[in-house]
């Protein structure tokens, strides 16, 4: 099992530690976030544009603990989802998942802990519910995919080639989000807006 970073609310990390493990991660300080593998820390909060992230996360401290992490948007700063928890990947780690089919040796589950029924966002098409892997033959050959079922009982099925597309959706309230419907581009709406 690769090495990766686990945050979440109520967890008691010292901030300073949380910086040297970025570092260590390959992880570049900046004034402000950017793009991926970029952090910066003003005060109690630590900003982190992890790997295979479509968007940045904002880590708030009350001391040594962790009170809040959200999803913000990067022009604005405007905190668009609450997390209980993020893993961080490091980057060489995280380039390989964007390179290497997913092998048994290297399982999903390994770094998100992904089940059947879970709710995902994938970067390009937005929240849907995971349905488990489907092998599809194409070009005479067979291949794992990811089943995400979207609005309306549409699939999408993703090649686990770029499964960095796909991360697991984690709610900070209980109810349900709203599945999308695919290619009505209420998603890309949302994200550029």
């Amino acid at each position: 099992m690769f090495k990766c970073l686990k945050l979440y609310v109520g967890q008691v990390i010292d901030p300073e530690q949380l910086l040297r493990t970025l570092v260590d991660f390959n992880y570049k300080r900046q004034d402000s976030v950017s793009e991926e593998g970029d952090f910066s820390r003003r005060g109690g909060v630590v900003d982190i544009f992890p790997f295979t992230f479509e968007l940045p996360v904002r880590i708030e401290f009350d001391r040594e603990e962790v009170s809040s992490i959200k999803t913000f948007n990067i022009t604005t700063g405007e905190a668009i989802w609450e997390h209980k928890i993020v893993i961080v990947l490091p980057v060489k780690k995280a380039h390989a998942l964007k390179t290497t089919p997913f092998t048994e040796e290297f399982p999903i589950d390994n770094f998100v802990d992904l089940k059947a029924g879970d709710y995902v966002v994938h970067t390009q098409h937005g929240i849907g519910r995971f349905l488990g892997f489907k092998k599809i033959k194409a070009a005479d050959k067979t291949a794992d995919h990811l089943a995400i079922e979207y609005e309306n009982h549409e699939l999408l099925y993703v090649p686990l080639e770029s499964m960095h597309l796909v991360q697991k959706y984690i709610a900070f309230a209980a109810r349900k989000p709203k599945l999308y419907k695919l290619g009505a581009g209420e998603w890309n709406r949302i994200k550029t807006g």
